[in-house]
């Protein structure tokens, strides 16, 4: 179940009633699963003391059984609620404690989770070119996971740092991308209430400051962005023009490709099929991490392809 999907009183109702039994019958794996389940029901309705003590017990209860995928997803949703909080300290240890162990057992969805979260306490720190590239990351690990909902949040952070930049239209773009992938979502809810209150008081700056018609104009666009294009603009500093159509046809040929790809293109896909994530690569290449994001955008963008999977998954034809 996504705790996220606009079901928190479904989960509200079954929870409390599952523990006992699980309890009752010594299901430790089962009570964790439950414990989870209520604390994120409180996340959401802004009970933080609550939902902290209940992902504190449900993580002890998943290290002891090693249920390590129920884990580093409560230790991402542990790390949101301090960040809530404002307990940064606390907050980005849990997060890359939930990150580290979901790449350790490829568990996409929790990556994408940690991300994000990481990438509002960079935020909340003033580094937002740090931020952008996190909630990049973030949103190309949500688009092969399929997980609209993580979608929504990483392009709805993007647009939050595009506001601290004066970026008005690009805002207005993402926020309505964001709102696209909230609907395929299902009416997702945001993870606490702070999020969600930020998120209005931007979108109505942004609505005055370019006006209804331009506002209206650049949100349509954003709504019509596909993944693909998601993930570019996300990774662009470059402003829009009009809806990109693919570079390359959609299977491009090793042989023709590679030859449309400079030197250093082809090492980065090189290191991005090995598994090094931004970071890993920029220390290699000895370049920022946001001039490694401008690469794999233009890398993307040259093979028509969508996520940093399918960059590898090329590399390996």
């Amino acid at each position: 179940m996504h705790y996220g999907l606009g079901d928190s009183e479904l989960v509200e109702e079954n929870c409390p009633e599952s523990a006992a039994p699980f309890r009752r019958a010594g299901d430790k794996a089962g009570l964790a699963h439950a414990l989870s389940g209520q604390a994120s029901v409180r996340m959401q309705r802004g009970d933080a003391e609550q939902a902290s003590t209940l992902f504190e017990q449900a993580i002890e209860l998943g290290r002891e059984t090693g249920e390590s995928w129920g884990v580093a997803g409560t230790l991402a949703h542990l790390g949101l609620v301090h960040l809530g909080q404002g307990r940064h300290e606390q907050a980005v240890r849990y997060l890359e404690e939930g990150l580290a162990l979901s790449q350790e057992i490829g568990n996409r969805l929790t990556v994408s989770a940690a991300l994000y979260g990481l990438a509002l306490a960079a935020r909340g720190q003033g580094e937002h070119e740090r931020a952008a590239e996190l909630y990049a990351e973030g949103l190309a690990t949500s688009i092969e996971a399929g997980d609209n909902a993580n979608i929504a949040y990483c392009l709805d952070g993007l647009a939050q740092v595009a506001v601290a930049q004066g970026n008005m239209e690009r805002t207005a773009r993402l926020f309505g991308a964001a709102e696209a992938s909230l609907e395929a979502a299902g009416g997702v809810l945001y993870p606490h209430a702070q999020v969600r209150s930020k998120r209005e008081q931007a979108m109505n700056a942004i609505r005055s400051r370019l006006g209804e018609t331009a506002f209206s104009a650049a949100w349509t666009q954003g709504a019509a962005i596909t993944p693909a294009e998601m993930v570019e603009y996300a990774l662009s500093t470059e402003e829009w023009t009009s809806t990109p159509a693919p570079a390359v046809p959609k299977d491009p040929s090793a042989g023709a490709a590679s030859r449309d790809l400079t030197r250093r293109e082809r090492e980065v896909v090189d290191l991005v099929a090995r598994g090094l994530t931004n970071r890993q690569i920029a220390s290699e290449l000895s370049i920022s991490e946001h001039t490694v994001a401008n690469h794999i955008a233009r890398i993307l963008r040259k093979l028509g392809l969508a996520s940093r999977a399918q960059i590898a998954a090329w590399a390996a034809k």
